[in-house]
């Protein structure tokens, strides 16, 4: 597993006061990160020293995904990135001033991921409360230290607040007293900051993967026993295969809140290590701190005065398949579209007969992320309708599409498209000016006829915009409690792709 982190404040990158020094820093990472990877940069989309971006852009953010040193993108300016994407479908050159990137991810080694945040750099638009705010965007991107729509700890303190004679009316100093209030609250929930770094934490496999987790328990099923009493906090979970087992001992836990109101505490002396060294920078503050108890976490900062638009370059589709595809796999988890009736294709051998356009998903998480590419073709693994992990071979010619499920960079080879997807497009394509008598949507196969979860259909929108959505399991899944017997339910890998008009030929 990648350990990501957000370094703070210490970062030598962050402290340079010195405009110029921190953009060379800033453009010799991530030359060094490219060694091992691809990069994502972050730009601030309105900083006046750049230039070339679309006239038509309202954006506040620009992302970069650069894959490595060749990837149309030029290093010949110090002062600025030089990087060719697609302007509706017409290649165009950008110059993105380093002195507006504030964000860098990349590997500083083969298992080793690194993120930095030059605060001096982050844009306006994230205010008020611009730090904390550009990191709730960066965990909506997955760019973060949280997940996705994880528990936000807000534990910024006023020296006031830590006086001898401050009101500790709303303070909670025990911690099953403090779990059992949010237990038995309108939510019943409550979400607990833990520190796994120690080893003492009890949970199943695969539940453990950073230093600190955030896991949530409840008063209702599926959560059962949940026991405050004793050195530890336990429960189980109810789940079809077996109840899972957790006990996390008290010491462990840095904070609880309720994810319905935000509502909690924490305790500065046991948090992780990433949100205590956060801390640790305040030094009028923390030497108090730590020797508190159950203090109230504060309000969610307010989220940004602007309505956030971040917009992302995609570049120009690669010479040949291979260099595509060895481009997308760099940048992560990426999907082929393949007509399987193509000789010399190597596909799971139990899917149904009628699929003859399928998604590959290489490089998912878990899963081996080599891909060995060849003049003829590439080799890889998948998950089946099953989820059992199988070898793939698939022609060239095969492919007609490939596409990053980062979603910046989709390379479509039109004339590889079968058949039927151009005769859909030219039926949708008519019915521009009928919309009375002709449909907007062109379903290929269906995935209701026999329950297996494959679709695909093509859709038109009102400015004749077209989009290819495809419906694929790659695993099984526990039957809902209550099902007939015999009910299967697979895990769907759903994914749309854009499509230029069809062919004239």
């Amino acid at each position: 597993m990648l350990a990501g982190r957000i370094r703070p404040s210490a970062d030598p990158l962050e402290q340079m006061g010195d405009v110029n020094q921190r953009v060379e820093e800033l453009r010799k990472r991530v030359l060094a990160y490219l060694e091992h990877g691809a990069v994502i940069l972050l730009f601030d989309a309105r900083h006046p020293d750049n230039n070339g971006l679309p006239v038509r852009m309202d954006s506040h953010v620009v992302r970069v995904e650069i894959a490595d040193s060749e990837d149309f993108v030029d290093w010949s300016d110090r002062r600025a990135l030089l990087i060719t994407y697609l302007d509706e479908n017409r290649p165009a050159q950008a110059q993105l001033a380093w002195s507006a990137a504030f964000y860098l991810r990349g590997k500083s080694g083969p298992q080793r991921v690194e993120a930095h945040l030059v605060p001096s750099q982050v844009p306006v638009c994230f205010e008020p409360h611009r730090l904390a705010n550009v990191e709730r965007c960066l965990n909506q991107m997955g760019l973060g230290r949280a997940r996705p729509g994880a528990a936000e700890w807000n534990l910024n303190v006023a020296p006031h607040v830590l006086a001898e004679d401050a009101d500790r009316a709303g303070w909670c100093a025990d911690k099953p007293a403090a779990v059992q209030q949010l237990l038995e609250g309108p939510g019943q929930r409550a979400v607990v900051l833990i520190d796994t770094s120690h080893g003492d934490v009890v949970a199943p496999p695969g539940f453990v993967t950073h230093s600190h987790e955030e896991w949530q328990v409840g008063a209702v099923l599926p959560w059962q026993a949940v026991t405050l009493s004793g050195p530890a906090l336990r429960w189980r979970e109810g789940q079809q295969a077996g109840p899972l087992e957790f006990a996390v001992p008290w010491k462990r836990i840095g904070a609880v809140q309720d994810p319905l109101s935000g509502r909690g505490w924490f305790w500065p002396a046991d948090l992780p290590a990433q949100m205590a060294n956060a801390l640790e920078q305040l030094g009028d503050v923390w030497p108090v701190l730590q020797r508190m108890t159950g203090v109230p976490l504060a309000d969610k900062p307010p989220t940004p005065s602007e309505n956030l638009k971040i917009t992302g370059l995609s570049p120009p589709r690669p010479d040949s398949k291979r260099r595509a595809l060895e481009r997308l796999v760099r940048l992560g988890t990426t999907v082929v579209l393949v007509d399987t009736r193509h000789p010399g294709v190597e596909l799971p051998a139990q899917l149904p007969g009628r699929v003859w356009l399928m998604m590959v998903p290489l490089g998912l998480p878990n899963l081996d992320p080599q891909v060995a590419t060849s003049a003829q073709g590439f080799t890889g693994q998948m998950p089946d309708h099953d989820g059992k992990v199988v070898p793939v071979h698939v022609p060239w010619q095969a492919v007609m599409l490939m596409a990053s499920t980062g979603g910046l960079s989709v390379c479509v080879w039109e004339q590889d498209f079968p058949e039927e997807i151009v005769q859909a497009l030219h039926v949708l394509s008519a019915a521009q000016d009928r919309r009375d008598v002709a449909p907007s949507v062109h379903t290929l196969f269906d995935r209701e006829p026999t329950g297996d979860g494959l679709g695909l259909s093509l859709e038109c929108d009102d400015e004749g915009k077209f989009a290819l959505h495809v419906s694929q399991p790659i695993s099984k899944v526990p039957a809902p409690p209550g099902s007939p017997p015999g009910t299967q339910v697979r895990a769907l890998l759903e994914l749309a792709f854009a499509l230029p008009p069809p062919p004239t030929h």
